[in-house]
């Protein structure tokens, strides 16, 4: 959703103007290496500090091609108009260069926040032992799974507030020490529809 509201709402890219394919990034992946298209959104991971960044494995596979990779970056005015007008809490953020592969200069991208949630009947005790249950396996699977190298507490606070937490899922971040963390984020809220 994000990638075509930047490209309809920004830079006035619409079905109607341009050839836009819904397609998987390991589709879309595949047709810049054979040249069948231009352009592509591909997603990075990062953790709430913005220092660890987990670089997909299409990027990996654009730069095994040994093809010049060129990246569209955006401007801290193109996510500030995004979220006014849809509500939203996007963040503009600029990746150092050497990043990504190939990118000599700092670029600009948006990052969608994104936090675990739960069903309002979600029980506190399940939230409880959720919680502490990946506390506890966390530190381990970061050594051993790509996938968790940009996990910290940061990563699991970041958004968390009383208003949007399981009171379960609260007690055992108290528990842990690690409820403070909260104050260094801004609490995700939802556009009101």
């Amino acid at each position: 959703v994000f990638p075509r509201l930047l490209l309809e709402h920004v830079f006035g890219i619409t079905p109607k103007n341009a050839d836009i394919r819904h397609m998987t990034p390991g589709q879309l992946t595949q047709q810049l290496i054979d040249g069948a298209t231009d352009a592509a959104i591909v997603p990075i991971g990062a953790e709430p500090n913005m220092k660890e960044f987990m670089i997909p494995g299409l990027v990996r596979q654009l730069e095994a091609t040994g093809k010049k990779l060129c990246y569209l970056g955006v401007t801290k005015q193109d996510i500030e108009k995004l979220n006014k007008k849809f509500q939203a809490e996007w963040i503009h953020v600029n990746l150092p260069p050497n990043t990504l592969p190939h990118q000599t200069k700092p670029l600009g991208i948006g990052v969608n926040r994104a936090y675990a949630v739960v069903h309002p009947s979600f029980s506190e005790e399940k939230a409880y032992k959720t919680v502490k249950a990946v506390a506890q396996i966390a530190p381990k699977m970061k050594k051993l799974h790509a996938l968790w190298r940009v996990w910290s507490p940061d990563l699991m606070t970041c958004g968390l507030s009383e208003e949007n937490t399981n009171p379960g899922a609260v007690k055992a971040y108290k528990e842990l020490g690690w409820w403070k963390l909260t104050k260094k984020c801004k609490p995700m809220t939802y556009p009101k529809g």
